[in-house]
């Protein structure tokens, strides 16, 4: 189950940090995004294309000591972060629910992990 929700996480978040760095304007209620709107989108797509590939690296190394724990540490923080400033400050307005529900079950899968694994 861990490993599907760590192909869930790569998935999820290289196509979404792919999508706002080349094409944000396909989000809905983006498509006029102009300006420090636009950079911060991207510069939140690159952030999300690194935490897809910590997800990679967690994958390859699954079976190396150690290596899950941090993985799992890390990516419930970042997970459970998103979800929270999604309540706040919705990184897409029309879209505030989807986001917060899905970054908050893999928060809290990564969290279950992570203590299993400890």
């Amino acid at each position: 189950m861990i490993k599907a929700i760590l192909v869930l996480h790569v998935l999820l978040e290289l196509g979404a940090g792919l999508t706002f760095v080349f094409f944000p304007q396909v989000f809905p209620g983006l498509e006029q995004v102009q300006g420090q709107s636009l950079h911060f989108l991207k510069a939140y797509g690159y952030a999300a294309i690194a935490m897809g590939s910590l997800g990679i690296i967690a994958l390859l190394k699954y079976y190396q000591e150690g290596t899950l724990p941090v993985a799992l540490f890390t990516l419930g923080v970042f997970h459970t972060c998103i979800a929270i400033a999604q309540v706040n400050t919705p990184l897409i307005p029309s879209m505030q629910i989807e986001p917060l529900i899905l970054h908050g079950l893999i928060g809290l899968a990564c969290w279950v992990y992570y203590w299993k694994e400890k």
